[in-house]
């Protein structure tokens, strides 16, 4: 982030001088504001809102708590003296450094935001025509931050004029940190549906800000951070409106990550002390996944990265284990499971690592983890290997919490039960499903379903929201949730029917390599659970079975034979077995 003299802010200036708190810069704004913007001091302005900034702590960091009420009184108090003089700023920076310092406080008000975005559209954009990089990545970054509201449709023309106005500046005038900054900007603004024009039409800029972070002029003065947060800004623009970073780019630019990991190792001292913290470590896991230059590159040109920032990674992990946040650790995780550390120096470390990480979360009793966090760790804990009966018994106790319950999503419950189907934990299961049912009840294999009898206050409530919860989950969802109770030999009744039913009301299907596998993996799980589950939802069973002889018929049609593989064929005629014992149907396979 930028410091204040970075941006250009001036630190002697007189009349702000003597105010060293917010009560006392607020007087003066209320006192004298009006009168700045009357006799077009707007160096008075452009100080203040730094100095607003200095005063809470949010130089570099997000206000303190303790100063953010006040913070907001002056900023508000700068926005109602400027916004009737908007239309005589004479440059970018006056126009720019407010709607910073308002991003910074987390206010909004449109009497300001409104005028300053018009102003920069003014004339063609004239104003950013001249603007410096850091002005110009201020902008983006200020329209961006995380809890902005959405970005006006009046803001995008001086986003595209920002845009083609960085495209022409160099390496030399492009600061690593501007760089970094708008291309994490882009990023966080691309899933807004109003930018898509604007976002799809990025992709010279984002391969030229890329180029100017390489640029040998650049690189001695890229910090760690720089390379890290550059590469996942480009990892979550993958695939969206069509870009597609280079692999020229990132080859480079994984590389340079890399030689950044090892050298913060190589200097002794912490890494995060070089950008490198948990946070960052656990984005560039995920980027390395999803570029995948570990594995469909060819050749394969991130490993060596990998490595390195796995290594640091475990070093971290090991030396301050609680800096990691639940969601850093479910991220870390989940991003183990995608990468490919099956032999060497990766694979050393990733295990220790996912050891590690799974030891923190159960000696911290899953405090502070929310239903999504918690249940990718399990599911992700499961797939890498681990079966610790002990660590998800802890898990599913603090899954089961009718708090943690009355949150989760259909989502979140399928990756609990096939995280415990995988890391074959029946007795986890059983208490997660009376958790679920509201009861104590629940069935094993033959054994019935459990008591009807409910039960009061937030255990019935969590009930009802875990009930509304799958009835709305997706066909995948529920599928994979019956295929995990049937794979544990756990169920109830009133569960299996709840699934079948939303699954029903599903068909048909997507004939996409999501839904291939679908209906065999019902129908196994149907016939596999045995309390009558295929006789109590026949018409789902048919449908299911009609999904499966569409699916041949267009392969048959194709000519082809390769519906489905060999593993799922014989899941289709254990299914077809059940369906002539249970059903007297023929379950032709």
């Amino acid at each position: 982030m930028w410091r204040l003299q970075e941006i250009g802010l001036s630190t002697d200036n007189e009349v702000l001088h003597s105010r060293m708190d917010l009560p006392s810069l607020l007087q003066l704004v209320e006192t004298e504001g009006q009168a700045w913007g009357v006799f077009e001091k707007w160096s008075n302005f452009r100080d203040a809102f730094a100095l607003a900034l200095q005063l809470a702590g949010s130089r570099h960091t997000s206000p303190s708590q303790e100063h953010l009420p006040q913070l907001r009184a002056v900023v508000s108090a700068l926005a109602a003296a400027l916004s009737p003089h908007v239309d005589k700023l004479p440059d970018a920076e006056l126009a720019v450094l407010p709607l910073w310092a308002l991003a910074r406080a987390s206010v909004w008000p449109p009497e300001l935001v409104e005028p300053l975005i018009a102003r920069l559209a003014r004339d063609g954009g004239e104003l950013l025509h001249t603007a410096s990089a850091k002005h110009l990545a201020l902008l983006w970054w200020s329209l961006a931050v995380p809890d902005a509201p959405p970005v006006p449709t009046a803001a995008i023309a001086p986003l595209a004029f920002a845009a083609s106005r960085m495209l022409r500046l160099g390496p030399t005038q492009l600061s690593p940190t501007d760089v970094t900054q708008t291309l994490l900007s882009v990023a966080r603004l691309a899933p807004q549906p109003q930018l898509a024009p604007l976002v799809s039409r990025l992709g010279d800029l984002l391969h030229h800000l890329t180029a100017c972070l390489l640029d040998p002029s650049q690189l001695p003065h890229a910090a760690p951070e720089a390379f890290a947060d550059s590469l996942y800004a480009l990892s979550q623009l993958r695939g969206v409106h069509g870009f597609m970073a280079r692999e020229e780019l990132l080859r480079p630019l994984v590389a340079a990550l890399g030689r950044a990991a090892a050298g913060a190792g190589a200097a002794g001292g912490p890494a995060t002390a070089q950008g490198l913290t948990p946070q960052r470590l656990a984005n560039v896991l995920h980027a390395l996944a999803d570029i995948q230059c570990c594995t469909d590159a060819v050749p394969p040109y991130g490993l060596d990265t990998l490595t390195e920032v796995l290594r640091e990674l475990r070093l971290q992990v090991r030396g301050a284990p609680a800096v990691f946040s639940p969601t850093q650790v479910g991220k870390v995780l989940s991003a183990l499971v995608k990468l490919p550390v099956a032999t060497g120096p990766a694979r050393e470390h990733a295990a220790a690592v996912a050891i590690e990480l799974a030891a923190e979360a159960e000696a911290r009793a899953f405090a502070g983890f929310d239903a999504p966090t918690l249940s990718i760790t399990v599911w992700a804990l499961a797939r890498l290997g681990h079966t610790e009966e002990r660590w998800f018994g802890a898990a599913v106790a603090a899954a089961a919490e009718p708090s943690m319950l009355a949150a989760a999503s259909g989502r979140d419950l399928t990756s609990l039960w096939l995280g415990l189907a995988r890391a074959r934990q029946p007795a986890a299961a059983r208490r997660l499903l009376a958790a679920m049912l509201g009861d104590g009840g629940g069935s094993s294999g033959e054994d019935g379903a459990g008591g009807e009898g409910g039960v009061g206050g937030e255990a019935a409530a969590a009930s009802a929201a875990t009930a509304t919860a799958l009835r709305a989950a997706s066909a995948l969802s529920c599928s994979n949730l019956l295929w995990a109770m049937a794979k544990l030999d756990v169920s109830d009744h009133r569960l299996v029917d709840l699934l079948a039913g939303r699954l029903a009301a599903a068909l048909p299907l997507q004939h996409d390599r999501a839904h291939r596998v679908l209906p065999v993996m019902a129908l196994w799980a149907l016939g596999s659970i045995r309390d009558g589950a295929m006789r109590r939802n026949r018409g789902l069973v048919e449908g299911l079975v009609a999904e499966v002889e569409a699916r041949r018929a267009a392969a048959a049609r194709a000519g082809r034979s390769d519906a489905y593989d060999e593993g799922e064929c014989t899941q289709l005629k254990r299914a077809a077995y059940i369906m002539r014992r249970d059903l007297g149907a023929r379950g032709e396979s």
